[in-house]
């Protein structure tokens, strides 16, 4: 899927109203989109990044979340995406 930086700061976005629950914390949600589509090796969590994009729905960016590996956690916590290891 082809999504453009754009689409990824509008969904960023929505993150505040959209995600409820143990994943709305996070304080860099386009940092932490931009390294699951760009960096993360796990395919099943950029699909589901995709689908947040796409759907802007939460569910999605929980089940994400629930499949993040390490350095993704970096980036949820530092929001410096370009600094962290690929995974």
């Amino acid at each position: 899927m082809n999504i453009t930086k754009e689409q990824v700061a509008t969904a960023a976005k929505k993150y505040p109203s959209a995600v409820t629950g143990p994943m709305s914390g996070c304080k860099h949600p386009e940092a932490l989109l931009r390294w699951v589509l760009e960096k993360c090796t796990n395919a099943g969590c950029r699909r589901l990044a995709e689908n947040y994009v796409r759907t802007g729905h939460g569910s999605c960016w929980n089940a994400m979340c629930g499949c993040l590996p390490a350095n993704g956690w970096l980036v949820w916590y530092t929001g410096d995406w370009e600094k962290v290891l690929p995974a």
